[in-house]
């Protein structure tokens, strides 16, 4: 089965479908949920997280129930004796509803402690509705329902007395196997050809018939009934079949050939024309759908795979067959990954068929100019096409087509110019304007008014990729925020901390500072993050998370614990000797964060730079000015599970490696996990400590 590449959450959708109808026995159904509980299950900022079936109202019953968790309980409870119950319950905030009456509600609060109710209700007898609502939230939060009543003391609901339906659920019984069947079965298997594909029982299967030997109208190919599987072929399918016996003694060695038939193995022209096969058939294009309207059919139907092998290159193939891509994220179809050994060899293939003329490509002698021209034209003073498609991530019109900060790395060059030229050549339904119609610009003011250069001139200006420059008439319509050619800062509350400061470089690596307590926080490579209504979130990969709590410190003995903040400690870290000042951008946007330790003045800069292979890592400046000589005091650089000294300079920190730029010398702390710590003892004046983070 392919990789279909679903979310948790689309998967697990997928599954409730397939078992709507299924009916297992249990006391409770339930559904727990976190987030902001105490604003209510309302709240935007509450997800639920996981249900099913529990066998009464005890928290342990759920495991691990964490802080800012609410219960959905749902169920009925067996009445044996009509009559008035009493029922106890203790909470924080909830609701209980017993046949039809609301016997219980208070709204949660993350402020105060639990609240005690004590209330009756007359009951008849059978099998009576409970729905109960319990927020684990606020000050010692605790729960407990109890109930009593005519024959039943003081105490909570047993399970014999809950159930998730007013009628008696069988109980699934195991299998039971009968030996003459199954001796009956596996003889059946062999016989009739199973064993051909499934081998796992090492059965041997009589030799199927010779494909020469095969005949139009006979066995599984006729409309007849006997000892031959039963397909259901329609009279198209079996002429089709019987055209393909003629050369079914063939190998298929034809590059061409191969990949029609790797298309249809993997049933790619269910979604995907090629050569006038396949495709979407007309009943079922009502299914596909996709976030972009304003796109037509192109923005819900998955693409044409005609001259695929001229349009991308291998690696824009490779991206897309092998490594899950998505260059069009707005189609809601997802397309299945099979494997390099499946489908891999369709890049070389796809490489070798597809063929297109030459396009006049004029030679680039001033990349600069051009580049200019092309940032021009891409905007809105230009051809506009920021109206229509994605830039690095950002929208600006009501349509988000490919993104042209994708295009160098996708789309072969000589494809690019050919397409431009004449769009519909390649598509005849697209929306796409012919900007050139003849080989003639509309915009003769800009390169003479020669189509060619100003199709190159945008090429140079794209082959940029996501460090180019945005264009003119960008806005930013997108939750993501991208690192083009000067580095991005953005603050906001995040998982670093309320106070969190993410920082992203053109070297494709980024940080997020902690500004409430002073530290570096996180690190990672790749995409910058998602921003929303003052949060920030990293989407990137390689993430390395950096301690918590503050940066220095004077422990009181070997075995001290490092600062952190408790709940009720408000003053954290200022009543350590803390205070942020704030931070100021050089000419390439890089910040340095200015804060206090004490009486010594923290500046701490970051510089991207590139090792001696190419690969980008930190280099990070700590500048300490001090009034005078103070006592000394340790900096944790870093803490992890697996920590390696290398050398008193340097260490692995787990997929981190630390390494101390200068005389300064590290040791490592050993306790439930590790610690770096650098003695520090500034002088007075100025003076550096300079480190490099590479992961």
């Amino acid at each position: 089965m392919p990789d279909l590449r679903l979310s948790p959450q689309d998967a697990e959708r997928i599954a409730h479908h397939l078992l709507r109808r299924t009916r297992v026995p249990g006391a409770l159904a339930y559904t727990l949920y976190r987030g902001h509980v105490w604003e209510g299950l309302a709240s935007e900022e509450v997800r639920a997280e996981r249900a099913g079936h529990v066998r009464d109202f005890a928290l342990k019953s759920l495991g691990q129930v964490g802080h800012h968790t609410a219960v959905c309980y749902e169920g009925r409870m067996k009445v044996a004796t009509r009559g008035r119950y009493r029922f106890f319950l203790t909470m924080n905030g909830g609701d209980l509803t017993v046949d039809g009456h609301s016997l219980a509600q208070q709204e949660p609060s993350d402020g105060r402690g639990v609240k005690s109710w004590e209330v009756e209700l007359d009951l008849d007898s059978g099998w009576r509705p409970i729905r109960l609502t319990y927020f684990h939230t606020g000050h010692d939060p605790r729960f407990s329902l109890e109930m009593e009543g005519p024959g039943f003391p003081r105490g909570p609901l047993p399970e014999s007395m809950l159930s998730v339906s007013p009628e008696p659920i069988a109980a699934l019984e195991p299998f039971r196997v009968d030996p003459a069947l199954a001796a009956q079965g596996r003889e059946a298997f062999a016989m009739r050809g199973c064993a051909h594909c499934h081998d796992d029982l090492q059965l041997r299967s009589p030799a199927a018939p010779a494909w020469a030997g095969l005949r139009a109208g006979r066995g599984c190919l006729s409309e007849g009934v006997g000892r031959w599987p039963q397909y259901g072929l329609s009279p198209d399918q079996r002429a089709q079949i019987t055209r393909a016996l003629t050369i079914a003694n063939h190998p298929e060695t034809e590059p061409s050939r191969r990949i029609q038939k790797t298309l249809v193995t993997f049933h790619c022209i269910a979604c995907h024309e090629r050569s006038e096969v396949g495709g979407v058939v007309a009943e079922r294009k009502g299914l596909f759908t996709g976030s972009e309207p304003g796109l037509g059919d192109a923005g819900r139907l998955p693409p044409t795979l005609d001259h695929v092998g001229a349009k991308l290159t291998s690696e824009g193939l490779r991206d897309v067959l092998l490594r899950g891509r998505r260059p069009r994220p707005y189609l809601d179809a997802s397309m299945p990954q099979y494997g390099e050994a499946q489908v891999g060899h369709l890049v070389d293939l796809f490489a070798r068929v597809d063929r297109l003329e030459a396009a006049r490509v004029p030679a680039a002698t001033d990349e600069a100019l051009l580049r200019r021209v092309g940032h021009g034209l891409v905007g809105s003073e230009g051809f506009s096409c920021i109206a229509c498609h994605l830039f690095n991530g950002q929208k600006t019109g009501e349509m988000g087509a490919v993104d042209l900060a994708t295009v160098s790395h996708r789309l072969q060059k000589n494809w690019f110019h050919l397409y431009l030229r004449e769009p519909a050549r390649f598509n005849p339904t697209v929306i796409m304007p012919a900007y050139w119609p003849d080989g003639r610009s509309p915009r003769t003011d800009v390169l003479e008014g020669d189509a060619a250069r100003q199709i190159e001139a945008l090429w140079v200006y794209l082959a940029d990729g996501e460090r180019a420059k945005k264009p003119l008439g960008l806005s930013r319509q997108t939750r993501e925020l991208r690192v083009g050619d000067v580095t991005e800062v953005c603050r906001g509350q995040s998982p670093v901390g309320y106070r969190g400061i993410a920082v992203g470089y053109p070297e494709r690596i980024h940080l997020a500072f902690d500004s409430g307590e002073m530290a570096l926080r996180m690190l990672w490579k790749g995409s910058f993050v998602s921003i929303d209504a003052g949060h920030f979130h990293p989407r990137g990969t390689d993430q390395i998370p950096l301690p918590r709590g503050i940066p220095f410190h004077r422990l009181e003995s070997p075995e001290a614990a490092w600062p952190r903040k408790g709940k009720a400690n408000h003053l954290f870290p200022q009543d350590h000797g803390y205070q942020f000042l704030g931070y100021h951008l050089d000419a390439q946007r890089r910040p340095t964060f200015r804060y206090r330790y004490e009486e010594v003045l923290v500046e701490d800069s970051f510089e991207d730079r590139l090792d001696p292979q190419g690969k980008p890592f930190f280099r990070r400046t700590m500048t300490f000015t001090a009034p005078a000589a103070g006592r000394p005091f340790e900096f944790r650089a870093a803490a992890g599970q697996q920590v390696t000294e290398v050398s008193g300079r340097e260490f692995t920190v787990d997929s981190l490696r630390l390494r101390l730029v200068g005389d300064a010398s590290a040791r490592v702390r050993r306790g439930a996990s590790g610690e770096v710590l650098i003695p520090l003892n500034p002088p007075a004046g100025r003076s550096t400590l300079t480190l490099d983070y590479q992961w």
